[in-house]
């Protein structure tokens, strides 16, 4: 692929005097083609940017595992091809940070859980023409035998899917 094809997915990275620095483009060459930034001699003295080129970056970093995260970066030049590579430094997780992300991630898991179980007897509830489960319990108190009789059905229902969950939490 040419750098015209490319353009809206490049990262570019200045160089200048042979170093290779994370600086934004700045705005008056914001929309030029990628191609036109490799090389800036064409410009205007007074832009102050014609010893200057925005490359592309090309990440040569090691994939990041699990419980990793990426520390310092080198930035280095490949004039030949006119690209910078840039390479990152894994960097381990500690064991508190392991911690938090996994007693975060327990706690999303149980209310996702905990939501689609609700969901489930809410819906259940509404095949039954009531707004929700909640609804549905209530009429177990009710003085006519039919809304009694499906109050308490659903009862009975709500607790055994919510005994179910706190068995399997218990486990």
């Amino acid at each position: 692929q040419n750098l015209s094809q490319t353009n809206k997915r490049l990262t570019m990275i200045k160089v200048q005097n042979n170093t290779a620095v994370r600086e934004p483009i700045p705005t008056f060459l914001s929309g030029l083609n990628a191609a036109s930034l490799l090389d800036l001699s064409w410009t205007d003295p007074a832009l102050g940017v014609q010893d200057c080129a925005w490359w592309p970056e090309e990440d040569q970093s090691s994939a990041l595992q699990q419980f990793e995260r990426y520390g310092d970066e080198t930035l280095t030049i490949d004039a030949e091809r006119q690209v910078v590579v840039v390479t990152r430094v894994v960097v381990p997780w500690s064991a508190e940070e392991i911690a938090e992300y996994q007693a975060a991630e327990a706690a999303r898991i149980r209310r996702e859980i905990m939501d689609g179980v609700q969901r489930y007897l809410d819906g259940f509830a509404r095949t039954k023409t009531y707004d929700s489960m909640l609804s549905a319990c209530t009429y177990a108190t009710s003085t006519v035998p039919k809304f009694q009789r499906e109050g308490q059905y659903c009862v009975e229902k709500r607790d055994e899917c919510w005994a179910t969950v706190a068995r399997i939490e218990a486990e």
